[in-house]
Protein backbone atom coordinates (compact mmCIF):
# COMPACT_ATOMS: atom_id res chain seq x y z
CA UNK A 1 0.00 0.00 0.00
CA UNK A 2 1.02 3.51 -1.07
CA UNK A 3 2.49 5.71 1.46
CA UNK A 4 -0.02 8.89 0.84
CA UNK A 5 1.62 11.08 3.72
CA UNK A 6 3.33 14.87 2.81
CA UNK A 7 7.23 14.06 3.29
CA UNK A 8 7.64 16.56 5.36
CA UNK A 9 4.10 15.36 7.75
CA UNK A 10 6.17 14.16 11.19
CA UNK A 11 7.86 18.50 11.07
CA UNK A 12 4.20 20.02 9.66
CA UNK A 13 2.68 18.32 12.88
CA UNK A 14 5.00 19.75 14.92
CA UNK A 15 4.64 23.16 13.09
CA UNK A 16 0.97 22.70 13.24
CA UNK A 17 1.21 21.91 17.29
CA UNK A 18 3.44 24.60 18.33
CA UNK A 19 1.36 27.07 16.44
CA UNK A 20 -2.04 26.08 17.89
CA UNK A 21 -0.68 25.88 21.63
CA UNK A 22 1.99 29.02 21.48
CA UNK A 23 0.62 31.06 18.38
CA UNK A 24 2.49 34.00 18.91
CA UNK A 25 5.59 32.54 21.57
CA UNK A 26 5.99 29.90 19.15
CA UNK A 27 6.95 32.45 16.00
CA UNK A 28 8.80 34.67 18.08
CA UNK A 29 11.23 31.77 19.89
CA UNK A 30 11.93 30.56 16.67
CA UNK A 31 13.64 34.20 15.78
CA UNK A 32 10.81 35.52 13.65
CA UNK A 33 8.67 38.70 14.15
CA UNK A 34 5.94 38.10 12.81
CA UNK A 35 3.36 34.74 11.31
CA UNK A 36 3.75 35.86 7.79
CA UNK A 37 7.31 36.11 7.68
CA UNK A 38 7.16 32.50 9.15
CA UNK A 39 4.88 31.01 6.93
CA UNK A 40 7.18 32.39 4.50
CA UNK A 41 10.07 30.87 5.36
CA UNK A 42 8.38 27.50 5.80
CA UNK A 43 7.44 27.77 2.18
CA UNK A 44 11.32 28.59 1.06
CA UNK A 45 13.02 26.05 3.03
CA UNK A 46 10.76 23.43 1.08
CA UNK A 47 9.11 22.16 4.55
CA UNK A 48 5.45 23.34 2.82
CA UNK A 49 4.44 24.19 -0.49
CA UNK A 50 1.83 26.66 0.51
CA UNK A 51 1.23 29.30 3.14
CA UNK A 52 -2.22 27.49 3.12
CA UNK A 53 -0.72 24.26 4.46
CA UNK A 54 0.75 25.66 7.06
CA UNK A 55 -2.22 27.47 8.21
CA UNK A 56 -4.42 23.75 7.81
CA UNK A 57 -2.08 22.09 10.11
CA UNK A 58 -2.32 24.73 13.02
CA UNK A 59 -5.80 24.16 12.52
CA UNK A 60 -5.61 20.60 12.70
CA UNK A 61 -4.36 20.95 16.34
CA UNK A 62 -6.48 24.24 17.22
CA UNK A 63 -10.16 22.85 17.28
CA UNK A 64 -11.13 25.96 20.28
CA UNK A 65 -9.51 29.04 19.92
CA UNK A 66 -7.70 30.45 22.40
CA UNK A 67 -6.01 33.46 23.57
CA UNK A 68 -8.33 35.80 20.85
CA UNK A 69 -7.29 33.97 18.00
CA UNK A 70 -10.03 32.51 15.48
CA UNK A 71 -9.45 29.04 13.97
CA UNK A 72 -10.22 29.53 10.46
CA UNK A 73 -12.08 26.41 9.79
CA UNK A 74 -14.73 27.83 12.79
CA UNK A 75 -16.43 31.04 11.67
CA UNK A 76 -18.88 29.82 10.50
CA UNK A 77 -20.22 27.64 13.41
CA UNK A 78 -21.99 29.81 16.21
CA UNK A 79 -23.80 28.97 19.16
CA UNK A 80 -24.81 26.33 20.82
CA UNK A 81 -25.45 24.01 17.86
CA UNK A 82 -21.76 24.93 16.32
CA UNK A 83 -19.90 24.00 19.47
CA UNK A 84 -21.47 20.52 19.88
CA UNK A 85 -20.29 20.57 15.89
CA UNK A 86 -16.63 21.46 16.90
CA UNK A 87 -16.61 19.22 19.46
CA UNK A 88 -17.85 16.09 17.17
CA UNK A 89 -15.84 16.83 14.21
CA UNK A 90 -12.45 17.01 16.74
CA UNK A 91 -12.86 14.39 18.53
CA UNK A 92 -13.34 12.37 14.87
CA UNK A 93 -10.20 13.76 13.93
CA UNK A 94 -8.35 13.26 16.99
CA UNK A 95 -9.46 9.54 16.55
CA UNK A 96 -8.12 9.20 13.25
CA UNK A 97 -5.02 11.00 13.88
CA UNK A 98 -4.05 8.52 16.66
CA UNK A 99 -5.30 5.27 14.64
CA UNK A 100 -3.12 6.38 12.05
CA UNK A 101 0.16 6.77 14.32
Amino acid sequence: MPDNKHKNYEILNLIGYGLAKFDMEFVHHLGFKTKQAFFKSIVENGIAETVGTVKNRQDLFDPYPVKGRKSRRHTTNTGLLGLRMRKQLYSQKRRAYLFSL
